[in-house]
Parts: structure tokens; sequence; C-alpha cells
């Protein structure tokens, strides 16, 4: 028996120091994910600390809360039409998408004709959601009335 490495066909070392554990590399993008959104969570609750000192700082009068609100209420409806756009940017490179997943290691080659097949079901969720949270039922509602 000698001692020598074992190489696979293309002459790539099999075993030893070079190759990592099979879970480690999902491992790290766990982590990665984990820690993103831990970002993420601290910087909104940062924003919104900051928010809530600059306004108990300022002692808000009611009627300039009012003014807020009404300006808050009529923004909305460009944050709605964003996320319209986003949608549709979706539906649109869809496969633009998978294949940027496919190349981050997001999406497996076996599974990358499901994933350009789910389409369409990826588009009805997405307008689901878009009218159930920004347009909302009442919105819905009111338009059907009108």
């Amino acid at each position: 028996m000698s001692m020598q490495p074992r190489e696979t066909e293309t002459g790539e070392p099999v075993g030893g120091a070079e190759t990592e554990r099979p879970g480690s590399s999902r491992r790290r993008r766990l982590l990665r994910l984990a820690f993103i959104g831990l970002a993420w969570l601290a910087g909104a609750s940062a924003m919104g600390f900051v928010l809530v000192a600059l306004l108990s700082h300022l002692q808000v009068q009611p009627e300039t809360l009012a003014t807020l609100q009404v300006w808050a209420t009529q923004i909305r409806h460009y944050g709605a039409l964003v996320q319209c756009m986003v949608v549709a940017g979706i539906g649109i490179w869809w496969q633009a998408i998978v294949a940027w997943g496919a190349r981050r290691g997001i999406v497996r080659p076996r599974e990358h004709a499901q994933v350009i097949a789910l389409r369409w079901k990826v588009m009805a969720f997405l307008i689901t959601y878009l009218l159930l949270i920004p347009v909302g039922p009442a919105t819905l509602l009111r338009w059907l009335q009108a």
C-alpha cells in the first residue's frame, strides 16, 4: 500500500486539509443570514429609538401630529406604488433573478428548471401580498364600491 494522497479524475485531492466538512458551508451561510437579519433588526430598532427620542424632545402639538398623520397617509400610496414596481420587476426579470441565485449557490443546478417553473406561483403570492398588506382590504372595498 502506498501512502500517496488519493486524487479524483481531475487531479484534485480527496480529503485532507483542502476539503471542508460537508455541513460547514451551509452552517456558514446560515450564520451569515442570521447576522444580516440581526443587523437589520438592530438598525430598525436604532432608527425607532431616534425617532421616539426626537418626537419626545420636540413635544409635538396635537395639530402638528394630525398634519403629520395626513402627510403619512398621502405618502403611503407612493410606497405601495414602489412595491408594485418591485413585484412587476420580479415578474419581468424572473429568469435573471434565478440565474443570479444559481451563480450564488442559492439555486442548485438540478433545481433550476423547477424554480423557473415557479414564476407564476411566486407572482400569485406577491400579488396576494400586495392586495392584503400595502393596498389593504379597506382600499379594495372602497374601490369596489366606487
